[in-house]
């Protein structure tokens, strides 16, 4: 090998090293967050935990009932949920909305696939069948929340 062959590898191999520091580096910098409801009226959110389960752990207890459900997951992003509201059950239900998901690099992002999930405007056929089981929709979807973990893009 000759001696700027030996140079060149000199200095590749730490170059190689210092990516692979870097890789590790951000492996270990991940963050992660989780947002849970109980009865689709409220929701709760526990973000920038070490792992995925310690923060649905987070969020679970958050919730603080036994029937809660982790219905997002995120990891160096963002997750939003917006609602849908609506008056089931021939009014006798003040508000029995509907929740929809999305996460995202950013909270636009999130808000955004979060708001294409939502059934808007409804169908002439949901429209329908949402009067035959004496409900309505009363207004148009809107952001309920909107988490990010602190790495977020």
């Amino acid at each position: 090998m000759s001696l700027s062959s030996r140079a060149a590898l000199a200095m590749v191999i730490p170059a190689a090293g210092a990516l692979l520091a870097a890789g590790t580096a951000h492996a270990a910098g991940d963050q992660y967050g989780a947002i849970t409801t109980a009865d689709y009226v409220q929701v709760f959110h526990a973000t920038d935990y070490p792992t995925q389960d310690a923060a649905n752990k987070a969020a679970l207890q958050a919730c603080g009932r036994s029937w809660c459900v982790v219905k997002l997951e995120i990891k160096n992003s963002c997750g939003a949920v917006v609602e849908l509201p609506n008056r089931g059950w021939w009014g006798l239900v003040p508000m029995a909305s509907s929740l929809w998901w999305g996460t995202g690099a950013t909270a636009a992002d999130a808000q955004q696939m979060a708001l294409s999930q939502a059934p808007w405007p409804l169908q002439p056929w949901a429209v329908a069948l949402q009067a035959a089981y004496g409900s309505s929709v009363t207004s148009a979807p809107f952001v309920k929340e909107t988490v990010c973990t602190s790495n977020a893009g």
